[in-house]
């Protein structure tokens, strides 16, 4: 009974240090403000086989960390429709941005997504290096490879970009 008591001592006083040691460390990093970044949600939606929602990190400052996310796009793919889903051989051709005059926007792929069964989720990172002279809204257009074995084809529109992505304004 004796080591029970000593046992559960030490742990309580193990527990103290370790929140002690993890509050230096918190009081001691400066705010990088990464930790719980913010998704707007743009679209969502069904087609098919998927159901997706296309979201945006919340950019609630124009200059500091989040600046450099304010063209990422995270896009959600959930398989409601099919057995399995390969997006193993998914590559950034298979994305096309466009504003509203038809004008590509370049974008890069930060995070495939990767094969899905049955009800689940995939995540897709991508940014578009938007155009100071890009014309809002735009749309993001998905394909699957020609030889899928389920083919894809989404297209989501209306898309408006953060402010600070299009660069600054122009007066008339």
């Amino acid at each position: 009974m004796r080591h029970l008591v000593r046992i559960g001592c030490v742990l309580v006083m193990m527990s103290a240090w370790s929140i002690n040691y993890c509050a230096e460390i918190a009081k001691n990093t400066p705010d990088t403000n990464h930790v719980g970044e913010t998704l707007v949600l743009i679209k969502a939606g069904e087609t098919g086989v998927l159901s997706y929602g296309l979201h945006r990190f919340a950019n609630n400052s124009s200059s500091g960390p989040n600046r450099g996310v304010s063209g990422s796009l995270i896009l959600f793919f959930r398989n409601v429709g099919a057995k399995s889903i390969n997006f193993e051989h998914v590559t950034v051709e298979d994305f096309a941005l466009q504003d509203s005059q038809g004008r590509n926007i370049r974008l890069y792929l930060w995070t495939p997504p990767r094969t899905i069964g049955f009800r689940d989720p995939t995540v897709i990172h991508l940014v578009a290096d938007y155009r100071a002279d890009a014309v809002p809204p735009c749309t993001l257009r998905f394909r699957s490879k020609p030889n899928s074995f389920v083919p894809i084809d989404i297209s989501i529109a209306g898309i408006q970009p953060p402010e600070d992505a299009l660069g600054p304004k122009r007066s008339p």
